[in-house]
């Protein structure tokens, strides 16, 4: 049952032909597909549409084809809108995602600093008597400082390589099998979200953990390479 251009309630027998299932239930228990002539004879428009989806290709350029229509449309007979002013909802669904995102990749930040922390300080310390030779025979605190963050950045460097191989061989594994999540759909039903999820890598962001992540261990090792700037050669060779 629906209702005309006219104002009149119209109503039409149809005959089941299958059963969707789309993940979500709410999605499944309300929506019915019909070919589009027989929507059009059974409300009268004749070869007339109501709604037009344009899809593209990324998120970023909806606000562009927007723009585009609603210059050459007319506004008083068209109404272009976005994916995110039909549904907000959606919207801040996808915006908490992208902050739990960054949430998550705030505590990578903190545990690299912690751990590159730890293991350059328990270096500086096991190798004291060393340091203070090398300033004995010469080596500048600038050689000494540099030396230090190097050896941090071979390290995360190493660390990151292994893992990052590590997990793109996962990401790479559950791309084609997916992630069943069929137990928790309920709660995905507002958002018409696929119970399997296949995960994507991406270069960039790959490149924005990888970038995040050096910049975290740089940091954490700049105070154990100034430590070892203000050791004195004499008491630092006197270290057992």
């Amino acid at each position: 049952m629906a209702q005309s251009p006219s104002g009149d309630l119209v109503s039409e027998a149809f005959r089941l032909r299958g059963v969707l299932q789309s993940g979500a239930p709410a999605v499944d228990q309300s929506l019915a597909l019909i070919p589009l002539s027989m929507a059009q004879q059974w409300l009268d428009i004749g070869e007339g549409v109501t709604d037009v989806v344009i899809r593209v290709f990324e998120h970023d350029m909806a606000d562009g084809v927007q723009a585009d229509l609603q210059q050459h449309l007319s506004a008083d007979q068209y109404e272009v809108m976005r994916w995110v002013d039909i549904d907000p909802m959606i919207q801040q669904w996808t915006e908490m995602a992208d902050a739990s995102t960054y949430f998550i990749l705030m505590i990578v930040v903190g545990i690299v600093l912690v751990e590159v922390l730890n293991t350059m300080l328990m270096s500086m310390h096991e190798r004291i008597r060393e340091f203070g030779l090398m300033e004995a025979v010469g080596t500048g605190k600038l050689q000494l400082f540099a030396m230090m963050m190097w050896e941090t950045v071979i390290l995360v460097m190493i660390g990151s390589l292994l893992g990052y191989l590590l997990g793109a061989a996962v990401s790479l594994h559950y791309a084609g099998v997916g992630i069943n999540i069929s137990d928790f759909s309920e709660a995905f039903t507002f958002i018409y979200m696929d119970p399997v999820v296949h995960p994507i890598l991406t270069v960039n962001s790959a490149a924005r953990i990888i970038g995040v992540t050096l910049a975290a261990a740089l940091l954490a090792g700049l105070y154990p390479a100034w430590r070892a700037t203000r050791l004195n050669p004499v008491s630092a060779m006197r270290e057992v």
